[in-house]
């Protein structure tokens, strides 16, 4: 058969169709076409609830409802990650065994590449990670709608917990980010054919893990600003308005970063847009807390800003909430480990054992000496 490989760079919107050899080829694009497939029914999911949490008339019981669905696309994005892995893990390295011996100029894609697919499996499980942050603040952040800012609600989640859900996210893309790179880094050779795969990595699955690995770096300075804030006392007046400060420089930055908002294939214009929403509106939060933050600290805890090194230092380690589900491949229909060849295999012992049982052996004779 031959398979698109969706994931490589090419100057054209339609990715190249090329044949790969060997049946476990066959079986890695089509768990890659699954694991697609629920990764963009998570996306769907996800953006068909809207800004449901900063609507100020839904009522209690609708929000339940949407932050079940959140939970939904979660699970999706869960179940992918494990196929990611699962083809990663076992299939690519028995098809890799398969083609030894094929020519030198064929070039696998980066759809058949194991870094890859770790970098999709790791993607996968930030993504839910993310949304699962959303759930987690959903309340919070509704009842934020009348009075956006310090302080928290009450029924807001520890800052610094959501600082560390952040921190984690952005290593995850950071750590799939450079597994592409490296992917991309190899040198395509010149003997190759006109139906090698590209080795690089499309440009704009690079630029999406770049961009999440920047935002949710943001994001979590930001909340560490906050957790300083809200319950670092007089002491820590001036961290606050530090993490804050550079939280704000960050999310700038990416903001004013065109090219940071292409970051689908054919410039899916509500991507770029959901994009730029985001950045938008975590920019108006962070310059609330900053704006009252600084005017504390100069107004009455007067506390040294640290520098950004010192910043850096001080920042913890990242906490994983969402864990991927491994995948468990189905029962073969037919052929080896399918459900007739094992019940044959059953039904074959079962028979040797009723053999056994009718001829027993008898023990007063066996094994005695009849002599000369």
């Amino acid at each position: 058969f031959s398979w698109r490989t969706t994931l490589s760079a090419n100057i054209f919107n339609t990715p190249p169709r090329l044949s790969i050899p060997d049946i476990q080829a066959d079986l890695a694009f089509s768990l890659l076409t699954y694991a697609f497939a629920l990764s963009n029914l998570a996306r769907s999911t996800a953006n068909s609830l809207g800004r449901y949490e900063r609507d100020r008339h839904i009522s209690d019981s609708d929000r339940k409802v949407k932050d079940e669905q959140l939970n939904v696309a979660v699970d999706f994005l869960c179940r992918a990650s494990g196929i990611y892995t699962y083809i990663g893990d076992i299939v690519l390295p028995e098809w890799e065994i398969h083609i030894k011996g094929w020519p030198a100029a064929f070039e696998k894609p980066p759809d058949m590449s194991r870094e890859v697919n770790s970098a999709l499996a790791k993607m996968a499980l930030a993504d839910a990670q993310s949304l699962a942050i959303r759930k987690l603040l959903s309340k919070a952040a509704f009842e934020s709608n009348i009075a956006p800012g310090p302080p928290l609600p009450r029924s807001h989640p520890s800052p610094a917990l959501i600082a560390k859900l952040h921190l984690e996210c952005a290593s995850w893309y950071s750590s799939a980010l450079s597994l592409v790179k490296a992917t991309g880094a190899r040198k395509r050779p010149s003997s190759a054919s006109p139906e090698a795969g590209s080795g690089e990595v499309s440009t704009e699955l690079r630029r999406y893990l770049a961009d999440q690995t920047a935002l949710h770096g943001a994001l979590a300075r930001k909340w560490l600003g906050v957790d300083s804030g809200e319950k670092g006392g007089s002491d820590k007046g001036g961290e606050a308005v530090g993490y804050l400060a550079w939280a704000k420089k960050d999310l700038e930055e990416l903001k004013d970063d065109k090219k940071g908002f292409n970051i689908s294939r054919g410039g899916d214009k509500d991507v770029r847009e959901r994009l730029k929403e985001k950045i938008t509106d975590e920019l108006e939060g962070v310059n609330l807390f900053y704006k009252y933050y600084k005017k504390s600290n100069d107004s009455l805890h007067f506390q040294p800003v640290p520098t950004q090194a010192e910043l850096q230092a001080r920042i913890p380690s990242g906490i994983m909430a969402i864990g991927a589900k491994p995948c468990t491949p189905p029962t073969p229909a037919f052929g080896p480990n399918s459900v007739q060849q094992l019940r044959a295999k059953t039904t074959d012992i079962a028979l040797k054992d009723n053999n056994a049982g009718d001829n027993p052996v008898d023990s007063t004779t066996a094994g005695a000496y009849a002599g000369a």
